[in-house]
């Protein structure tokens, strides 16, 4: 039986990462570059729960596609960077409000 292999290439990926089906489960290193983001980082959102969420496939961590599209699609757009310094100064009231 030949070997099948669970991964798709990182310029199909981007290319096509609208259309993919939300089942297609890809690699920690494939996550990490669509999110701008380290594996370190993708740790401790796994450590911490953070999203996306993952999978484990055997002993492997895998991602399912549609995750990761929903968790980038539910992040915050900003016109300009005075936008995102207005919102992250509201978060960071409401933290210290609810202390």
């Amino acid at each position: 039986m030949p070997k099948v292999s669970s991964l798709i290439s990182d310029d199909y990926l981007l290319k096509n990462l609208d259309t993919i089906s939300g089942l297609v489960q890809i690699i920690p290193p494939q996550v990490g570059t669509l999110l701008g983001i380290s594996n370190r980082q993708l740790e401790d959102n796994r450590a911490n729960g953070d999203p996306p969420k993952f999978v484990y496939e055997g002993s492997a961590i895998r991602y399912r596609v549609g995750d990761v599209r929903d968790y980038l699609n539910s992040k915050k757009v900003f016109n300009n960077t005075l936008e995102a310094l207005l919102e992250k100064n509201k978060k960071k009231e409401n933290l210290d409000i609810e202390k």
